[in-house]
């Protein structure tokens, strides 16, 4: 078979409280490692197969099934050899492109409140299944996400509940966990089905629900009990990572629509888009219930949980707006009018941008300053001699989904209204690049790595032939959350 003899995905680093105190575990903490082999390895797809059967002892017969594989090493002291904790496969895991991310349930002991002691300290890695055809990065199988125990693991014992989802022929994206309440519990994980094929892509955005009841401890440490529910399903594939924000009292679930794994994708057909949902919350225990949220049609008044369309919209320097495409139910004109509306309806969606048939995608995790989301897309090349195309890195206002009046991209004094220069929420890059935020201090900036062979830069920061350069993030005005370790803000305040 076609086996891939490497280990290419993400490594991830968690300290967890899983260990048995030790000198180099005290109070049984330490740090693990967590690699995945992305497309390395292989999986037992149906039709093309890339496991490999290892004989060991040389008798014909078959010891093992080299697969895609997660790989989990204790590396707590840095003076000692890594310790291989666990390395798990699974016939139904498929390639392993769903980064594993942390699920926490820790709560003090019940009768003095001391932490020394935790009345729960459980500890889980929740993954998904992966494509299973090494050609398309498709799959064939049902998708089935994962969570794995990790309490016992240094003794080795490997403890994996899976729930299987009903959408066939479909693999899970990258997860994301939170901690609504912030108190050592996590209470949802939301994850991006992906699906169709690659001219058609299809998915949808889903959570699972782990702590419906967090009042009673051992409910939410029962996988059995953790329910899975669809957030919106817009016949999108997600594979990035959802990302998600506590804004006056709201909770906000952040995901983009695409993929790019391989040439083909640049071509496929559906427009794809970037969603901002406000979770409707449940009056018994204050976490998101299971809303299913869909699309609200433009220039109308919405119904309940639709979201409202904002492509197109234009933010002015004087916070001033012109709603260019006519999608908002109302004339409206200022920037506080546009976010006062949003922030009474279920959230907000934008397409993406269609160049001679192309589709622009989200091409990246979203990173997240103060309020402004940082999203990186790709649009493909309308030139068929060039294999790169290019690159857009985003700055939206988490409320309205637009540019904001004061923390935009930039300004294009050839656009007006009123005087005022239109506000940008884009700076576009020649080639494929990808983005890091790194912050010191105050001043934040995103660290633009670019691998390059097309000549449209419209900007100072270039990123030909693979070269790396800076571009100013900035934040949301009076939205700057915790100043320092004296001075901090309710999340309800930002």
């Amino acid at each position: 078979p076609n086996h891939v003899y490497y280990v290419d995905g993400e490594l991830k680093t968690f300290d967890v409280n899983i260990f048995t105190a030790d000198t180099d575990h005290p109070n049984g903490w330490g740090t693990i490692l967590v690699a995945t082999m992305r497309f390395g390895g292989g999986s037992d797809d149906t039709t093309n197969p890339t496991s490999l059967d290892i004989d060991v002892d040389g008798d014909s017969t078959a010891d093992f099934k080299a697969r895609s594989s997660i790989i989990i090493l204790d590396i707590t002291n840095p003076e000692k050899p890594p310790v291989l904790l666990a390395e798990y496969n699974d016939t139904n895991l498929g390639l392993t492109l769903s980064t594993p991310e942390l699920m926490v349930f820790r709560q003090p002991a019940l009768l003095d409140g001391n932490w020394a002691n935790p009345s729960v300290n459980d500890w889980y890695l929740v993954f998904g299944s992966g494509p299973t055809d090494l050609n398309t990065l498709l799959s064939t199988q049902t998708p089935s996400l994962y969570t794995m125990k990790l309490n016992d693991i240094d003794t080795g014992t490997i403890n994996v509940s899976k729930k299987t989802l009903s959408t066939t022929n479909s693999y899970i994206g990258r997860p994301h966990t939170v901690d609504w309440s912030n108190n050592f519990v996590t209470d949802t994980v939301y994850f991006g089905v992906a699906g169709g094929t690659v001219a058609s892509p299809t998915g949808y955005l889903a959570r699972m629900r782990s702590a419906e009841l967090e009042e009673n401890a051992t409910f939410y440490d029962i996988a059995s009990n953790w329910s899975i529910s669809t957030v919106i399903n817009p016949a999108q594939p997600f594979v990035f990572k959802p990302t998600t924000l506590r804004t006056s009292g709201k909770h906000w679930v952040y995901a983009g629509s695409g993929r790019r794994l391989i040439t083909g994708d640049d071509s496929f057909t559906p427009v794809q888009s970037y969603y901002g949902i406000k979770e409707n919350i449940s009056t018994v225990n204050g976490l998101p219930d299971t809303t299913t949220f869909t699309r609200g049609a433009s220039g109308t008044t919405l119904l309940t949980n639709e979201l409202q369309n904002v492509t197109g919209i234009q933010v002015f320097a004087n916070s001033s707006i012109i709603d260019t495409a006519s999608n908002l139910p109302s004339t409206m004109t200022t920037f506080a009018q546009l976010e006062s509306y949003i922030n009474g309806q279920s959230g907000w969606y934008r397409d993406w941008q269609t160049v001679s048939s192309l589709n622009e995608r989200v091409n990246a995790d979203t990173q997240t300053l103060t309020q402004q989301l940082l999203i990186t897309t790709f649009l493909p090349s309308t030139d068929s001699c060039k294999s790169s195309g290019t690159t857009g890195l985003y700055s939206l206002y988490n409320i309205t989904g637009t540019a904001h009046p004061g923390a935009g991209r930039g300004t294009d004094c050839t656009i007006t209204n009123a005087g005022s220069c239109l506000i940008t929420d884009v700076k576009t890059f020649g080639g494929e690049s990808f983005a890091n935020l790194v912050c010191i201090g105050s001043q934040c900036t995103q660290v633009v790595q670019g691998s390059n062979d097309d000549d449209n830069d419209d900007g100072d920061c270039t990123t030909k032939d693979g070269g790396v350069c800076t571009e100013e993030a900035k934040k949301t005005p009076g939205k700057d959350g915790r100043q320092s370790w004296r001075e901090i803000y309710l999340e309800e305040d930002l």
